[in-house]
């Protein structure tokens, strides 16, 4: 654990929109919908759905990270997923990975589970967000969990 107490120069607060509750900021998605095509459009979900496994698959190293108090990941993997959740419109999981960024910079590890196990929380409301939406046009799958 002595990995966690060595801290980085903090970057600043981090902070980032939280929208009422909602899982996306509706002018990001909708920016991208633009860049897409249309709000129905195929490469725009299948975008979506990619940024969600992407985002499973961080959190699942950012818990084997912090097993083995891998600082260098427990910094990194927050860091980029925030770059990403914020492109998406997942404002929410940036606010989430900025504390985890915050954390770890300042040795602060007991933070650290609760923060993971909140992204996950928060990454499976954006899946069930994006299968309610997709619920609704015609000749879509859901993606299961």
């Amino acid at each position: 654990m002595a990995i966690f107490k060595k801290r980085l120069p903090s970057k600043g607060t981090h902070s980032a929109r939280v929208l009422n509750g909602r899982a996306f900021d509706t002018a990001i998605v909708q920016r991208l919908i633009a860049i897409c095509g249309s709000s129905d459009s195929e490469f725009g979900i299948e975008l979506y759905f990619r940024f969600i496994r992407d985002t499973e698959e961080r959190i699942a190293a950012m818990s084997r990270a912090l097993s083995r108090t891998d600082r260098e990941i427990m910094v990194a993997a927050p860091h980029a997923l925030r770059g990403a959740a914020m492109q998406f419109g997942a404002v929410q999981i940036a606010a989430i990975c900025a504390g985890l960024e915050d954390a770890t910079r300042a040795g602060e590890i007991m933070k650290l589970g609760p923060l993971i196990e909140q992204l996950a929380a928060e990454t499976a409301r954006l899946r069930t967000e994006l299968n309610r939406r997709l619920a609704h046009m015609p000749h879509r799958h859901l993606v299961g969990h």
